[in-house]
């Protein structure tokens, strides 16, 4: 358990510190030369995303909906219903653990 806890605040501080300083040294100044590709860059940074259904929904999202494709049942709004507290559920703690790492 103190492992893990070690390796989040490890990965939270990598996140705020490492990445920020290696896209503006390593990207923007000795990677990069022309002002379009630096304003590229920043706007993928900017915009970016992240699945959730290939992250913190995988088992309990995802392969709900695959097993409806793979059994080739038309079982897909019953599936919604039926998942709906567990996503939205998921969904309100990964808003929450956004924001509390500082995320908007």
């Amino acid at each position: 358990m103190y492992a893990s806890v070690i390796l989040e605040a490890l990965a939270c501080e990598y996140q705020k510190r490492v990445i920020p300083s290696y896209y503006e040294i390593s990207i923007k100044v000795k990677s990069v030369r022309d002002d379009d590709s630096i304003e590229m860059i920043e706007m993928m940074m900017a915009n970016r995303h992240y699945d959730l259904g290939d992250t913190i929904w995988k088992g309990e999202v995802s392969d709900q909906y695959m097993e409806c494709f793979s059994n080739k049942t038309n079982t897909f709004q019953s599936v919604t219903e039926r998942i709906e507290p567990k996503v939205t559920g998921a969904l309100e703690k990964a808003v929450e653990a956004f924001r509390a790492a500082g995320g908007n």
